[in-house]
């Protein structure tokens, strides 16, 4: 098992950005890893969102940390105290201006396991309407 030595935050609440902090590590061969570094950001909500007639939304939106226009689900933080459910529909409504008859989980996924970044909440939204 890999054991932290020292731990240090080097950036906090910085918009989307929870933490990053740098690590001194020591692996299970005695080898140490001065400069591990992890990073926390918000936890979010993705949708699949099946409208009445059909279709499938998705967005083409610019997204800079990989420099090109990305196709994206609807989707975004899970606000202090909010649940994911409540989070997906809040952003249905806010993404789409639409509201969904039904809503499955899909499952929860840790987006970068390595170094621990959040998790991604999937929900599957069906009946979904403009309002």
């Amino acid at each position: 098992m890999w054991k932290t030595i020292e731990r240090r935050v080097v950036l906090s609440e910085r918009g989307p950005i929870r933490e990053v902090a740098v690590e001194t590590i020591r692996l299970p061969d005695g080898r140490v890893i001065d400069d591990y570094y992890s990073i926390r950001l918000n936890d979010y909500a993705l949708i699949f969102a099946e409208m009445d007639d059909g279709s499938i939304p998705v967005f083409r939106q610019y997204k800079h940390g990989v420099g090109r226009v990305c196709l994206a689900f609807p989707g975004g933080a899970v606000e202090e105290g909010e649940s994911p459910l409540d989070a997906a529909r809040r952003e249905l409504r806010e993404e789409l201006g639409s509201v969904a008859d039904r809503w499955t989980a899909m499952g929860s996924f840790v987006t970068n396991t390595n170094q621990g970044c959040n998790t991604a909440h999937l929900f599957h939204a069906v009946g979904c309407r403009r309002t």
